[in-house]
């Protein structure tokens, strides 16, 4: 995971994770074309399917992920752990 001014920052965070979702929406909406081509083209109502939950799951982490990438609770996550304390007496500080 990087760690840029842009990290903590919620306004930076919420741009990038809108982008992202506006990305899925994006490929949710080429599934649904897919699903209804004629003739039907079930392999690619999958791949944009596929495409959509990758970058989901990638990027945003789905429902209650604390983690991901463009998630706009990070910085208190990253902040939690800038302040933890050092196990093992190392640091690479």
């Amino acid at each position: 995971m990087s760690d840029t001014k842009y990290d903590h920052d919620p306004e930076a965070l919420a741009w990038a994770r809108a982008k992202v979702e506006a990305f899925v929406e994006k490929m949710r909406n080429f599934e649904e074309q897919a699903s209804h081509a004629d003739p039907p083209a079930p392999e690619r109502e999958r791949q944009w399917r596929v495409f959509a939950n990758v970058a989901e799951s990638h990027f945003i982490g789905g429902e209650g992920c604390v983690i991901a990438a463009f998630d706009e609770r990070l910085p208190k996550v990253l902040d939690a752990f800038d302040s933890a304390p050092v196990v093992g007496g190392r640091s690479d500080a």
